[in-house]
C-alpha cells in the first residue's frame, strides 16, 4: 500500500507542483540528499513498521469488539423472543 504524504515546496517553486514523498520529507526536516537513505533506514522505516503493526492491532480488536456486540445483540434477541 503506497502511502502519499502530498507536501508542496515553499515558494521557490509554483504551489501546484507536487514533489516526490522523499523530497517532500527532506525539505520538511531539512535532511541532505546524501543522507536520506540513512535517515529512512535508521528512523522512518521504524516508525512506518510500528505504524502498521498498530493498525493491525486496532482493527483485529474492533473486528472483535463488533463481533461481541453482536452476540450480546443476538443473545438479547433470543432472550426478548422467548419471553
Amino acid at each position: 500500500m503506497a502511502v502519499s504524504i502530498g507536501w508542496f515546496l515553499p515558494c521557490s517553486r509554483q504551489a501546484s507542483e507536487m514533489v516526490s514523498d522523499s523530497e517532500a520529507i527532506r525539505n520538511k526536516y531539512h535532511i541532505s540528499k546524501d543522507k536520506y537513505d540513512e535517515f529512512f533506514k535508521v528512523c522512518l522505516r521504524r516508525k512506518l513498521v510500528d505504524f502498521l503493526c498498530n493498525e493491525r492491532k486496532r482493527h483485529a480488536k474492533k473486528q472483535q469488539q463488533l463481533h461481541q456486540e453482536q452476540e450480546q445483540h443476538n443473545l438479547t434477541e433470543t432472550h426478548q423472543q422467548q419471553q
